[in-house]
């Protein structure tokens, strides 16, 4: 089975990617239109939906994929390891409120443990891609995937985000 290369945007269906781009990524120059677009965001009843949206994009579903992102452990055991941790974006998400939104998160079952990973590196992750709500106090993951590997990956793995 190919594998497939993605990046955090395709994860958002194309309507939600259109919001959060008009409202998140072309910030205005001044104050003034800052506010403006900050007020129109709060009002905008479908932004807002986008914002904590569960909304999946089908066509990724089954696939063979490979994603970077920054663990956050679930389940940690005596020893330290892990057997399943939240995938986000960008570091810092789930610790910081709020969370992304579910279908920026993706639940990661492993079929071993790892305990050698550190929080505040980025990690590629390869595995199937599923559909499946998963709800922790840290977040919620509208994405679930079973890894095939873990490795630790060097670059900003969410290109489509400005932090």
């Amino acid at each position: 089975m190919e594998q497939r290369r993605l990046g955090w945007d395709e994860l958002i269906p194309a309507k939600e990617k259109a919001l959060i781009t008009q409202y998140q990524l072309n910030q205005p120059e001044t104050f003034n239109e800052q506010l403006d677009l900050a007020l129109r965001g709060s009002a905008d009843a479908d932004y807002q939906a986008a914002l904590i949206s569960t909304n999946t994009v089908d066509e990724l579903l089954d696939l063979s994929v490979s994603i970077s992102g920054f663990i956050v452990p679930i389940d940690v055991n005596d020893e330290g390891s892990t057997q399943s941790f939240l995938l986000v974006p960008y570091f810092g998400a789930c610790i910081h409120y709020p969370p992304p939104p579910p279908n920026q998160i993706i639940y990661v079952r492993l079929s071993g443990s790892i305990s050698d990973y550190d929080m505040e590196h980025a990690y590629t992750v390869e595995g199937i891609l599923s559909k499946g709500m998963f709800e922790d106090p840290l977040g919620t993951a509208a994405y679930i995937l079973d890894a095939t590997q873990v490795r630790a990956y060097e670059e900003a793995p969410d290109t489509f985000r400005q932090h």
